[in-house]
């Protein structure tokens, strides 16, 4: 091995290891992701769940009661949050919420980056916009549940954040470029950090014990289908993703890598055999859902 070769590896490890020591997915949000693989679940349990953190309880019930959902009559219990929003709608709420402030809580911990570049903000509006319309178009591709894929979409640039966290100056570096237009994200990580935000979050994912489908949509979710096997646990969501992700850029939507082209959408959208309505209805209700 040549003195670079291992300088670069020693190098990789490292980062590898920084993120290894970021903290766990809080103990309610891993019960909630357990509930979504089991076919028992109901109301009920997620209400229990919720009610065991006060904080969290507190949350939801003001997102229930504010402007948008609220009614005549405060909502003062989970059961009644949970009846009014839908199981759905409460527990992407819940794994919303609880991986938002973990990493927020990471990048706290962290050094302070002059010159912030990576807008976490942004980030997160961006996170939200592929959530929603990967959740849109799971309606139609066959065997996708649309709950899974508003939660693939969320977390699918988790690698992002969690780079900015053990890499503030270096990855704003990286932003900075982005928005000049050097390249994309995906790219310049290789080229400045030697590894990108796909490798990190399939690394967190799996760390964290999600389900394989979610792990490979973090890790897969910029290659064309071509590159990815038949046989790829959760291969549609990982397409869907993907095209949810071009939409959002395309709509620029928070922070992502400008789009070059439609040839993206036009694969993914022969891939999964998307009808012309699929993408009209993205397009038309992308910025309202993000909004709710």
């Amino acid at each position: 091995m040549t003195a670079p070769t291992a300088l670069a590896a020693h190098k990789l490890q490292m980062i590898i290891d920084q993120v290894d020591r970021l903290p766990t997915l809080p103990a309610v949000a891993a019960k909630v992701l357990t509930m979504a693989a089991s076919e028992g679940a109901n109301a009920r349990d997620l209400s229990r769940i919720i009610e065991g953190d006060p904080s969290l309880t507190a949350r939801i019930l003001s997102l229930v009661n504010s402007a948008r959902f609220g009614g005549s009559h405060a909502v003062s219990t989970i059961d009644r949050a949970v009846t009014l929003l839908g199981f759905e709608t409460i527990r992407n709420s819940v794994l919303s919420l609880k991986v938002f402030d973990l990493m927020e809580d990471a990048a706290a911990a962290g050094d302070d980056a002059p010159g912030e570049a990576f807008d976490r903000i942004s980030f997160w509006k961006h996170s939200l916009a592929v959530a929603s319309a990967s959740q849109m178009l799971a309606q139609y591709v066959r065997g996708t549940s649309d709950s899974e894929a508003f939660v693939a979409g969320l977390l699918h640039d988790l690698g992002k954040v969690a780079l900015h966290c053990v890499l503030p100056r270096t990855y704003n570096q990286v932003a900075a470029r982005v928005g000049e237009g050097q390249g994309s994200y995906i790219d310049l990580e290789g080229r400045i950090l030697g590894l990108n935000h796909a490798v990190i979050g399939k690394r967190l994912l799996s760390g964290w014990d999600f389900p394989p489908a979610l792990v490979n949509t973090a890790w897969l979710h910029h290659q064309v289908p071509d590159q990815i096997p038949q046989q790829t646990v959760g291969r549609p969501l990982v397409l869907l993703v993907h095209l949810a992700d071009v939409l959002a850029r395309q709509q620029k939507i928070g922070l992502g890598s400008p789009v070059w082209g439609n040839d993206e959408i036009r694969i993914l959208t022969s891939a999964l055999k998307l009808p012309p309505e699929a993408l009209e209805t993205v397009g038309k209700r992308l910025h309202q859902a993000v909004a709710d």
